[in-house]
């Protein structure tokens, strides 16, 4: 027991998405809180205490019957003695979004464990399920990255093309992800969301939030004395005119 139980969530090419080698699927806790600010469909981390979900996992050349790519997505249980394994697999895939744009070389990843194996492990193949559980557990522990520091103050929140954005999410991520199970804490990105629209996300209290991108202020109101100092001036430019014309 290493303390980080993955899940992972795909499909085979006639078998509809569902967790693998998961008899019940899993509570899916984050639709609600985060549904209405993030497309799971692309690239999304959310981290909450003794959890995270990350999904818009892309596929680089697996694809349903259709045609249309597969995705994946990841869902994490995490113990005390999985924090720091588990925040190093967070670091790793915030840098692969901070460089990359997207998950799809995680994807490219998880694709290399072929076709039949993903298709036996979704149908609930006992051994194949086993493998793929083995080998996705092996790939974070071989990507797992170092967690960089954070020099500058943290400032959240952070549009998602701020190059250091998903480096202080990363960082916020291992603090939240290792806080007891219950805590209103969370470190997510959301690829909807603009900033202005974050305030409703009242939930998570002292959390970190990488969003789609940051509003920008109004424009200042002309200052109201400015205004009455203008109209003044109109009404004796025309008071003037008046008296040259009667006079």
């Amino acid at each position: 027991m290493n303390g980080l139980v993955l899940r992972v969530r795909t499909r085979s090419k006639v078998l509809d998405y569902r967790f693998v080698g998961t008899a019940a699927q899993p509570e899916r806790w984050w639709e609600k809180p985060y549904g209405r600010w993030t497309d799971f469909s692309r690239p999304t981390i959310l981290v909450e205490p003794g959890r995270f979900f990350v999904s818009g996992i892309s596929s680089r050349r697996r694809t349903d019957s259709k045609g249309a790519r597969i995705h994946y997505a990841l869902l994490a249980e995490v113990t005390r003695e999985g924090c720091v394994l588990a925040a190093q697999v967070l670091a790793w895939l915030c840098e692969v979004r901070q460089r990359t744009g997207s998950l799809e070389e995680v994807g490219e990843r998880l694709d290399a464990l072929d076709e039949e194996a993903w298709s036996a492990a979704v149908q609930g193949d006992p051994a194949a399920v086993h493998r793929i559980e083995a080998a996705v557990i092996d790939l974070a522990r071989q990507n797992a990255h170092a967690l960089e520091p954070v020099l500058a103050p943290r400032r959240f929140p952070l549009a998602a093309e701020d190059p250091r954005a998903f480096v202080q999410l990363a960082a916020v991520a291992a603090e939240v992800v290792a806080l007891e199970a219950g805590r209103e804490e969370c470190a997510v990105y959301l690829n909807l969301a603009s900033s202005s629209e974050l305030d409703q996300l009242n939930r998570c209290k002292g959390s970190a939030i990488v969003c789609r991108e940051l509003d920008k202020p109004p424009k200042p109101s002309r200052p109201l004395l400015a205004g009455v100092a203008v109209a003044m001036l109109g009404l004796v430019l025309v008071a003037a005119l008046l008296l040259t014309v009667t006079g």
